[in-house]
Parts: structure tokens; sequence; C-alpha cells
């Protein structure tokens, strides 16, 4: 924020949780008098993870708050100021599945849908299907073990100055509602998840990555 200042910019905190129901009003209240809002990113999100067997009602719902309760609250908020754009980020997770991350995945399955649903309204809407991002977001928090694990699996990390560019690149293109950004080494994807792999989406870019790769 405090880089944000430094350019001039005029930077207003609002502490509230997009997953209670009085938080639109906050947010209303903390416009009122600014300039028109040019566009609206959701990032929120946390994870649980836990087995299907193993999960807990509880528990699921507090990772589907502020992913899909946060996207509905700024929903009836988009609907109201027609910004330039609304990017939802969404996760990898809901494109690839992630063990453990049953309740993640359809978190953010919510937001892809939800973009869909708002884009046939006519609002310039991107749900996007971020893989994990190096120095920052989750994936900073994750051990050398699970980091590890992802790299055999075939997941490489976001570099954040190339995730920049490629969110660029994304809102220049108007096309689609949901777009995955994923830097995926796909031979070693079809070896190291194999049942993920195996999946009709994926099948030709597994296939021609083993092909290149003989």
């Amino acid at each position: 924020m405090s880089s944000l200042e430094a350019m001039g910019a005029r930077v207003v905190r609002v502490p509230a949780d997009l997953g209670h129901a009085e938080a639109p009003a906050l947010l209303r209240a903390a416009m009122a008098g600014l300039a028109p809002v040019a566009g609206v990113v959701h990032a929120a999100g946390i994870v649980d993870d836990s087995s299907v067997t193993r999960q807990t009602w509880p528990a699921f719902a507090s990772v589907l708050a502020p992913k899909a309760a946060g996207a509905l609250a700024l929903r009836e908020l988009v609907r109201d100021v027609a910004p330039d754009f609304v990017v939802f980020f969404s996760s990898a997770a809901a494109v690839i599945g992630s063990r453990g991350q049953a309740a993640y995945a359809a978190a953010n399955g919510f937001l892809d849908g939800l973009a869909s649903d708002l884009r046939s309204q006519g609002l310039r809407v991107w749900s996007i299907n971020w893989g994990a991002w190096a120095n920052a977001g989750m994936a900073a928090a994750l051990g050398e073990v699970e980091q590890r694990r992802l790299r055999e699996r075939g997941h490489g990390l976001i570099d954040p100055q190339r995730g920049i560019v490629a969110l660029e690149r994304v809102l220049a293109d108007d096309g689609h509602a949901r777009v995955a950004v994923m830097p995926i080494d796909w031979a070693r994807f079809g070896s190291g998840d194999p049942v993920a792999a195996s999946r009709p989406l994926f099948a030709g870019l597994v296939t021609r990555s083993a092909a290149q790769a003989d």
C-alpha cells in the first residue's frame, strides 16, 4: 500500500470480511466520494486441507466463505458500478484438482461459474485459474517437501513479474470469462499425476508432449 501512496494514489483501508452480511454496506460507504471504480480484483482465500472422509461442514464452509460469499457480495456492487474489469483469482485446483483440497477446489469452481454468469449479463469479468506463485501467496508458505512434490507432478511456480504480464494479456483478450495460467511440464505431469493427466481436457497436451520427448 505504501508504494501506491508514494506514487500519489489515495488508499482507503476498509477492514471487512466479505463473507459477512454487512460487508457490502461498508464497501459502499468507503467508495462514497471516491473516483468511479475502474476495476475490482477479488483475491481472498484460505485453505484447510483434509481428506474427503474427514471433511466436516464447518471446515468446508470456512473455506467457501471468502471465495463464494465474498464474490456474491461483490456481485451486487459490480452490477451497480459496472467497472472496466472484474477479476476473480481462482485456482488451478478447480481445473486439475488438488489432494486434500476438495473444499478449496469447490470454492474456486464457484468463482469460475459466477464469472461466466456475470459475463452473460454484459459485465467484463474474468476468473483466472492461477497455478502456484513463487515468493507470494499460499505457495510461498509451503515447505521444501511440498514444493518438491509440486515439481515432481510437473507444476512450476509463477514468477510474480511474469504473472503480472499474464494478467495484462488476459485482460487484453475479452473473449473468455475463464482462463488458466499454469506453468506445467506436460511430460512430467503425465507421469507424475496420471489420474489428472488422463482427463480429456489434458489428453492432447500430455500426448503431444510425450511425442515430442520421444
